[in-house]
Parts: C-alpha cells; sequence; structure tokens
C-alpha cells in the first residue's frame, strides 16, 4: 500500500515501478518483465506474477537489469501516452522540444524534419553523461556558489 511519503518522495532512482508510476508513486523498480518491457517494484511484482496470462513472462532480478552488468538492457521507454494510453512514450521531435507516442507524432508531427525514436537514438549516443555523475557535478557545483555567496 502506498503511503503519502510514497507519493511526495523526492529521492531519485534510475529505473521506476511502471504500475507505480502511473499511478504517481516514486518506488524503485526491483524486477523487469522482459515480455511487457515494464520495470517491476517488489509489491506490483507479486500481482503481475498472480496474472495467469502474465505467469509465464520471463523476470528479471534487479541486479540483471544495473547498468555495468553483461545482461544490461536498454532503457525501455515506461511513460503511457495521455491520448493513447497503451502505448509508450516513445518519440520525441526536436523541432517542437516535445515527446509523445509514435501515433501522436505521426499525426501531430508529420511535417517535422527531426523526429527521433527515443531508445534507439539513446544507444546512439553512447556520450550521455550518467544521471548519477550529472547529479554529483550540480551538487558540487551548488556547493561551490553556496561558499561564494557566504563570503557576501
Amino acid at each position: 500500500m502506498a503511503t503519502s511519503l510514497d507519493r511526495l518522495s523526492d529521492e531519485t532512482f534510475d529505473l521506476l515501478c511502471s504500475p507505480c508510476k502511473r499511478k504517481h508513486i516514486n518506488k524503485e523498480a526491483d524486477k523487469y518483465s522482459v515480455d511487457c518491457s515494464d520495470y517491476y517494484c517488489s509489491i506490483c511484482v507479486k500481482f503481475h506474477e498472480d496474472i495467469p496470462a502474465l505467469s509465464g513472462h520471463k523476470i528479471l532480478d534487479k541486479g540483471q537489469f544495473q547498468h555495468g552488468t553483461s545482461q544490461a538492457l536498454p532503457m525501455v521507454p515506461t511513460e503511457r501516452c495521455d491520448r493513447h494510453n497503451y502505448k509508450p512514450v516513445d518519440m520525441y521531435c526536436k523541432n517542437h522540444d516535445d515527446v509523445s507516442c509514435s501515433t501522436c507524432m505521426a499525426v501531430e508531427h508529420r511535417l517535422c524534419k527531426d523526429i527521433f525514436y527515443i531508445p534507439e537514438f539513446i544507444q546512439n549516443k553512447a556520450n550521455i553523461p550518467d544521471p548519477k555523475d550529472v547529479l554529483k557535478a550540480l551538487e558540487a557545483t551548488e556547493d561551490k556558489v553556496t561558499q561564494h555567496l557566504c563570503k557576501f
């Protein structure tokens, strides 16, 4: 059961539980369903396993899909489209700095030139920094700014 702390948590996780995220709950993913292409926390994966049609799905543990392992998975889009809730938000329009599902992109951005499939774009951009490294750099910069302001 989600508490108000789960909903309001400012913690950042590399991978969020897909069902919890759809309910605006911030929970870290512990498992990944290869067949669903969705991430699950320890509570949600129990519900997944209880559904007969889903019981045969291959479920990977956290250690099998974390960065740096030999079986690391690509980041899979888990955010769902507001209009087409069964479709993942997996397309990016650089012209309008907008993300949406492939159907919305085809209709609303058909004249745009710079449209990318997000997982492929990320995979091809191997030089994208690790979010944890970016966070550390931001914190270090914040410390320097704070120290500089304290001198005045």
